[in-house]
C-alpha cells in the first residue's frame, strides 16, 4: 500500500508581513519578481515592500534582462500606489533615451507612492545632462534625496520660477559627483525652505558656489576634483555645524571665502583652506566674535595642524575655544 504524499508547509507566507519584508530586502529584484508569481499572498507581500531597490549593475550588458527589470518596476510602482513607502533606491546606467524616460517615470511614480527617501546612482555619459522631473518637487512626503552621478554630468533642477512652492518636507539633500550651475543657489533658497542638512560631495567643474538658507542646520562641502572651486559663499542664519574640505595647489589669493553664519558652533576644516592669509581672505570669520564670546555658544575649530600657518589663530579669529586635532 503506497504512502500518501506529504505536502510541504509554506512557512514564508505564514510569517508576519514585516518579517517577510525583512527577508525580501536581501534578495535582488529579479528574485522578488519570480516570487511574486508563486501565489497571491507572495504577490501581495512583494508589492507591499516598504523599500524598493532597483539595481541594473548585474545587467549592464544584457539588454533583455534590463528590459524585463524595467517592465517589472513599472508594474510594481503602479500597483503599490497608496501604500506606505519608505525608500526607493535606483542604481541605473542610462545608455538610451528610452531608459532615461523610464527612470524619469519612476521618479514621478515615487511621488505618487509617497516615498520618504529617494536615493539615485546614475551612470551617465561624461558631459551629459540629467534633469530632475518637476513632479518630484510636488512631493509632500519626500524627506531625504540623494543623487550620486558616476561621471561629470550636469544635474539640472526644475526652474524655481515654475515650482515656487518647492519641497514641503525635504530635510536632507545629498549630491555627490555632480556638476551644478549658478541656478542651484536660487533653487535651494526658494524650493528647499525646510532643508536641514545639505551635503555637496566631490562637486565637479563648479567654479563658484553660493549657499543661502534660512533653515539649514548642517552643511558639508567637499571640492577636491581638479581644484576647480574658486569662490564659496555661505549665508545661513541657523547653521550650527559646517564641514569644509577644499584642496587646491595654486595660490590661495585666487580663492575667496565669504561666510555669514552667526550661530555656528562647530566648524571642521580639511585641506589647504588653512593656507589662506587670515588677515585678508578669512577676515569674514572675525564676525564670529560677537556671538562666540558668550559661554553658552562656543565655536570649536578643528583643523589639521600640518596645514596651520598662523601663530596667533586665537587672536585673529577671536573665538572662545579652539581645539587643534592632530591626526
Amino acid at each position: 500500500m503506497s504512502k500518501p504524499l506529504k505536502t510541504s508547509t509554506d512557512r514564508f507566507t505564514s510569517l508576519p508581513e514585516h518579517v517577510a519584508h525583512e527577508i525580501l530586502k536581501f534578495l535582488p529584484l529579479e528574485d522578488i519578481s519570480r516570487l511574486s508569481v508563486v501565489s497571491r499572498t507572495c504577490r501581495q507581500v512583494c508589492i507591499s515592500m516598504p523599500s524598493l531597490k532597483v539595481n541594473v549593475v548585474p545587467y549592464l550588458y544584457n539588454a533583455t534582462k534590463r528590459t524585463q527589470l524595467m517592465n517589472y518596476v513599472d508594474r510594481l510602482l503602479s500597483l503599490r500606489r497608496g501604500m506606505d513607502s519608505r525608500c526607493l533606491f535606483i542604481d541605473w546606467g542610462l545608455p538610451s533615451t528610452e531608459e532615461v524616460h523610464r527612470v524619469l517615470s519612476w521618479l514621478h511614480n515615487a511621488v505618487v507612492c509617497n516615498f520618504k527617501q529617494l536615493k539615485l546612482i546614475l551612470r551617465l555619459k561624461s558631459g551629459s545632462e540629467f534633469r530632475v522631473p518637476p513632479s518630484l518637487l510636488c512631493s509632500t512626503s519626500l524627506e531625504s534625496l540623494t543623487v550620486n552621478i558616476s561621471t561629470s554630468a550636469l544635474l539640472k533642477f526644475p526652474s524655481y520660477c515654475s515650482s515656487i512652492n518647492g519641497f514641503s518636507s525635504l530635510e536632507s539633500l545629498t549630491l555627490c559627483g555632480v556638476r551644478i550651475d549658478e541656478s542651484f543657489s536660487n533653487w535651494v533658497s526658494i524650493c528647499c525652505k525646510f532643508l536641514r542638512k545639505l551635503c555637496l560631495s566631490q562637486i565637479k567643474e563648479t567654479k563658484s558656489l553660493v549657499i543661502n538658507s534660512s533653515s539649514m542646520y548642517q552643511l558639508f562641502i567637499s571640492s577636491t576634483y581638479n581644484n576647480e572651486l574658486c569662490h564659496l559663499q555661505v549665508s545661513a542664519e541657523t547653521l550650527e555645524y559646517m564641514t569644509l574640505r577644499w584642496e587646491f595647489d595654486d595660490s590661495p589669493n585666487n580663492r575667496t571665502l565669504q561666510l555669514s553664519i552667526p550661530k555656528l558652533q562647530i566648524f571642521l576644516w580639511r585641506g589647504t583652506v588653512l593656507s589662506f592669509p587670515f588677515t585678508e581672505n578669512m577676515a569674514c570669520l572675525k564676525s564670529l566674535r560677537s556671538i562666540t564670546y558668550t559661554s553658552h555658544n562656543l565655536v570649536r575649530l578643528y583643523c589639521d595642524v600640518c596645514y596651520l600657518k598662523s601663530r596667533s589663530l586665537g587672536d585673529i579669529l577671536q573665538v572662545s575655544n579652539i581645539t587643534i586635532k592632530v591626526k
